[in-house]
């Protein structure tokens, strides 16, 4: 079983898939992209769709995966900590606003984010975190 935290299917769930051993191609060829104009006052303007084959709890359910979605937490920490040692990696949402990595976005810029956390130290009280250094950057 996976924790997530306010979840979205997103890049940092595609690891999580890797290090349980299972295949992220059925993700990945999911979806069928459908492309559409729109005409504004001045141009047409190009616009995607993306439609939904299968459900993705339903690939998840069929890889053999499961997973918990949690939306609030009394004690995130406590919450994370119990997931990391059964063994879940957890996905959080956060605000890159606050994130004093993030130079793009550290006190600039109000922007929903996730971390994927697959670790921590207990006698160093650090956690091993999957993030990007930029918004533009996967």
């Amino acid at each position: 079983m996976i924790l997530f935290i306010k979840v979205v299917f997103i890049i940092h769930f595609f690891p999580i898939i890797n290090h349980f051993n299972k295949n992220i191609e059925p993700f990945l060829i999911n979806d069928v992209t459908v492309y559409k104009t729109k005409l504004d006052q001045n141009n047409n303007i190009f616009d995607i769709d993306y439609i939904e084959i299968e459900p993705e709890e339903k690939i998840c359910k069929d890889l053999g995966v499961f997973y918990q979605v949690e939306f609030t937490a009394d004690d995130i920490l406590g919450s994370i900590n119990s997931a990391l040692k059964k063994n879940r990696p957890v996905i959080v949402w956060v605000d890159c606003y606050y994130e004093s990595i993030r130079k793009d976005t550290y006190l600039k810029e109000h922007r929903p984010h996730t971390l994927l956390i697959y670790g921590y130290d207990e006698n160093e009280k650090n956690y091993t975190i999957l993030e990007h250094d930029h918004s533009e950057k996967l």
